[in-house]
């Protein structure tokens, strides 16, 4: 069920976004990444179809950037979600793409 909703929000994502930079794509990915941290810290946020929205959000982004830097990646490899964003994850930080570190930047001191 997932991978389907994944899907379908990819190829939306595909026709609402022309040709994004690889930096608009980053944009978006740390917003997205900041959202989905804000939900699992607030129990209120956390559950139902509000939380699968905002997966959904990062799961999209987060496959458009790995796309843009030649990592493969599609619904079908999100059986497991948690398993691909970590596969994910971890392949962007082999490119020198550190996301957490990126999150510890854009924090105010």
């Amino acid at each position: 069920m997932y991978t389907e909703l994944l899907r379908e929000a990819l190829d939306d994502s595909q026709e609402r976004y022309d040709d994004p930079t690889s930096g608009q794509l980053l944009a978006r990915l740390l917003r997205c990444r900041s959202v989905l941290e804000g939900t699992s810290t607030n129990p209120e946020m956390g559950g139902g179809l509000s939380a699968v929205a905002t997966q959904l959000g990062y799961d999209v982004a987060l496959v458009a950037f790995a796309r843009q830097l030649g990592i493969t990646s599609g619904p079908e490899d999100f059986d497991q979600p948690q398993r691909e964003r970590a596969r994910l994850e971890r392949a962007l930080s082999s490119t020198g793409v550190d996301l957490n570190q990126l999150d510890r930047e854009a924090q105010p001191n």
